[in-house]
């Protein structure tokens, strides 16, 4: 992996749901993060051939990050960009050559009312 290419640090977060005691619902994120200040990675937006694949697979696919491998789960977490706020829907994640120590999200933006 080139590690110059990973210029952008993204915070894993998880969305957790939980009911207290009077049944109200509480949805809060608990950031997951293993490295200070967040994890490197490089955001590529998807163009041409690529796009049009990944569109086949699902349609809101826009972007691939590339990163370190780390354990993320697509049900559960998401990303939040440390530097400009956006955050992205992790849409599927492959490792690469299944060798721990690459991942490649295919990832839509999240919105703010998502």
């Amino acid at each position: 992996m080139r590690a110059g290419l990973l210029r952008h640090l993204v915070d894993v977060m998880e969305n957790i749901v939980e009911t207290d005691d009077m049944g109200a619902i509480m949805d809060f994120t608990n950031p997951l993060n293993t490295t200070p200040g967040g994890l490197p990675c490089s955001i590529e937006f998807l163009s041409g051939k690529e796009l049009e694949v990944a569109s086949r697979q699902d349609a809101d696919v826009r972007f691939k990050i590339r990163t370190r491998w780390h354990d993320i789960d697509p049900q559960k977490h998401y990303l939040r960009d440390a530097d400009d706020g956006r955050m992205f829907n992790i849409i599927s994640v492959s490792n690469v050559d299944e060798r721990g120590r690459e991942l490649i999200m295919m990832c839509s933006e999240k919105l703010e009312d998502e």
